[in-house]
């Protein structure tokens, strides 16, 4: 039978006789592998039933659920300034600049409770995964400032038609491929990897 080894930082999984000697997630060398026995153990037996709030007083992860906030503010900003380019009413742009505030803190909080599941989750790890997210989820901090700044500094940026006006559209392009790297990312260290060996999740 197969041996199955699981990285003890990321969850992957890997099939073989031995453990592999850096793990294709998140970058660990063969000693962060432990050899399942069985099916049973990839997946972590309920020991006892538990309330909804005690399950989450015992598991919470704050980067998880920070991590949805710049995912649902960021579409439905470009969803804000496709509708007001499109019809121009007023109203949506009061609900870009509102946006536009909420996006750059949501943002840092997600980096910030990032770095600390990355340091108290994962070690530390320096894998190629970890900087990559590192360094999406700083340009996003920075784009996303940059994008307020712009529009608080220009009312009539989406009006104006001008260089600043596309440069602040380029801006939000760069923001929506920031963040959905960081999901692509995010869902690796989730979900695993795809096994070469075999062309399947596990």
């Amino acid at each position: 039978m197969e041996k199955r080894w699981r990285c003890t930082v990321c969850g992957y999984i890997h099939r073989g006789e031995t453990a592999p000697e850096i793990c294709p997630v998140c970058g660990v060398g063969a000693g962060k592998f432990e050899l399942l026995e069985d099916e049973g153990d990839s997946k972590p037996a309920s020991t006892a039933h538990k309330g909804i709030f005690q399950e989450m007083a015992d598991s919470f992860m704050p980067h998880a659920v920070m991590a949805h906030f710049p995912n649902a503010l960021l579409p439905t900003l470009l969803l804000f300034l496709f509708l007001y380019l499109a019809v121009g009413l007023e109203t949506l742009d009061h609900g870009i600049y509102l946006l536009l505030g909420l996006v750059p803190l949501s943002v840092l909080a997600t980096l910030v409770t990032g770095i600390y599941s990355w340091r108290h989750h994962y070690d530390g790890v320096k894998g190629r995964i970890f900087h990559r997210k590192l360094i999406f989820g700083g340009c996003l901090v920075l784009i996303s400032f940059e994008m307020f700044l712009l529009r608080y500094n220009n009312p009539e940026l989406l009006t104006s038609g001008d260089s600043v006006t596309w440069f602040f559209l380029a801006l939000a392009g760069a923001a929506l491929f920031c963040v959905t790297m960081l999901g692509h990312y995010g869902g690796l260290l989730v979900f695993g990897q795809v096994e070469k060996n075999r062309g399947k999740f596990d």
